[in-house]
């Protein structure tokens, strides 16, 4: 072992290191893009309100909105955003698919108001997660070097 040989090691971790900082300051998005997210599966949940498959078509529309919002951050940042099924996620999916369930039924019943609170609520849980999985997901990168 030469004595260069540890100073070399530690000069490669700090580079690794620095590279790991700028892929997590680009992994950040801009607000706007996690309220967009938001008001998406707010009004989407909230167009049950309207009469008819003029509602359901709303809603798709607003999906596909969604879709292209997230083909978007996947291209600016050059890999997939922090979307990932882990526990959490799948708490919110099945949040979101009760919340629906309800919105559909009480609109059958007669309660055409019911889906524009279920909407806000869901919106502010999106907002929350999707704000949460980046701030997750760029700790991850930042994290220790391992291996």
């Amino acid at each position: 072992m030469t004595e260069d040989e540890p100073a070399d090691a530690a000069e490669g971790l700090r580079q690794i290191e620095k590279v790991k900082a700028s892929i997590a300051h680009r992994a950040r998005l801009p607000l706007w893009y996690h309220l967009a997210l938001a008001a998406i599966v707010t009004v989407a949940v909230a167009s049950m309100m309207i009469p008819h498959h003029l509602g359901a078509l709303v809603g798709i529309a607003l999906i596909g909105i969604g879709l292209l919002l997230q083909k978007w951050a996947i291209q600016r940042l050059g890999f997939s955003f922090p979307w990932r099924f882990d526990r959490e996620a799948w708490v919110f999916i099945g949040i979101a698919i009760a919340g629906m369930i309800v919105g559909r039924v009480s609109v059958d019943h007669g309660l055409w108001w019911v889906p524009a609170p279920i909407g806000a609520a869901l919106g502010a849980l999106t907002l929350y997660y999707s704000l949460h999985a980046e701030k997750k997901y760029r700790r991850e990168l930042t994290g220790p070097v391992t291996r």
